[in-house]
């Protein structure tokens, strides 16, 4: 934890938020959707996959700026609320950000190493780490972008934009990303087209056919049917 301290550079107000248990939680999947896997894939090659992030403290951190953000646009909750980029408030959040992004690496990072010991102990087989694909699928990045301005007669620009993902990755061209499926019908690694419409851009998981509450809530059956899945993907561009 003093060394991702040290080379981040949190806020005050995160490094006060900081506790033992953020340092004892490095290395834990965490709940909700959280998972590991054994997977292979159609040529027989075998992938360590696991999908979790910066536990606790980036929940703390998402609801502190939350609360500054809804403060700033008056109030209102249920409303957009935004932090300006070049304001001090925004700023910490982006050094917050960066901050939980790397404590999220650091931690998968820790708990894909124990996987690959185990692995390596019971196969004999070591882990090409080469081929690691680490991806974030809620933050915000500034990027060049190229987009289609319809007014003043419409021409196409090419800027530095701020690029907010939530539910989404990067899926710039030739970028390998993972979509995780179901138990039941696998995940995908993937490799991004760079498609302008969707900013370069593409959900982080197969979707689900149900919210989580009427999941907890339907019986368990042993019928296995065909479904039509949604996703949810928020894209937010914002000028700098």
């Amino acid at each position: 934890m003093r060394t991702l301290i040290a080379q981040h550079a949190p806020t005050p107000w995160l490094r006060q938020s900081l506790t033992s248990r953020h340092s004892r939680q490095l290395g834990s999947l965490g709940g909700g959707n959280h998972f590991v896997e054994l997977v292979y894939d159609e040529e027989d090659r075998v992938w360590m996959m696991l999908h979790s992030g910066s536990r606790n403290i980036g929940n703390v951190t998402a609801q502190h700026y939350d609360e500054v953000a809804a403060k700033q646009s008056g109030g209102r909750k249920e409303a957009l609320a935004f932090l300006r980029i070049k304001s001090k408030e925004g700023q910490h959040y982006l050094t917050d950000m960066e901050f939980c992004q790397s404590y999220a690496s650091e931690n998968r990072r820790f708990m894909i190493e124990t996987f690959a010991e185990v692995v390596k102990k019971e196969t004999g087989r070591d882990t090409l780490w080469d081929q690691m694909v680490n991806i974030h699928h809620n933050y915000c990045e500034c990027e060049q972008c190229r987009y289609y301005d319809g007014s003043g007669g419409g021409q196409w620009r090419e800027e530095q934009l701020w690029v907010t993902r939530k539910g989404a990755t990067s899926a710039k061209s030739g970028q390998l990303g993972i979509i995780p499926g179901s138990m039941g019908t696998g995940s995908y690694i993937v490799r991004g087209k760079g498609q302008p419409d969707s900013w370069q851009s593409c959900s982080h998981g197969a979707g689900r056919s149900m919210s989580r509450t009427a999941a907890f809530r339907t019986p368990p059956t042993t019928t296995r049917t065909r479904t039509i899945v949604t996703t949810t993907t928020i894209i937010t561009i914002t000028k700098q």
